[in-house]
């Protein structure tokens, strides 16, 4: 958790404002999310400050084989078109209409 703490500024996830209980691959999960405390970017789109979730177990995301650090929603790209590039250069886009 700790990228998850340099966004936000929060000390622990006790101190988040969004709490969600689901299932993910078949296991019980709860994220915890509260707004960045600074712009968040992709590459160089600005996507304002946003909602970012963690988990507070010890198997939290981090610890996967394939390196995920926190989950970001949709809604920094709601109203908007993703354009995924998924070739040997991997590009991301955003248009906003």
């Amino acid at each position: 958790m700790p990228l998850w703490h340099k966004i936000n500024g929060k000390a622990s996830t006790s101190q988040s404002d969004r709490r969600i209980d689901g299932q993910a691959w078949g296991k019980t999960i709860t994220l915890f999310g509260t707004v960045s405390s600074d712009y968040m970017r992709l590459g160089t789109i600005n996507l304002g400050k946003q909602i970012v979730f963690t988990e507070k177990t010890s198997d939290t995301f981090a610890s996967y084989d394939y390196r995920i650090d926190g989950i970001m929603g949709n809604a920094a790209v709601w109203d908007g078109i993703v354009i995924l590039d998924l070739s040997v250069r991997t590009r991301i886009g955003i248009i906003r209409p």
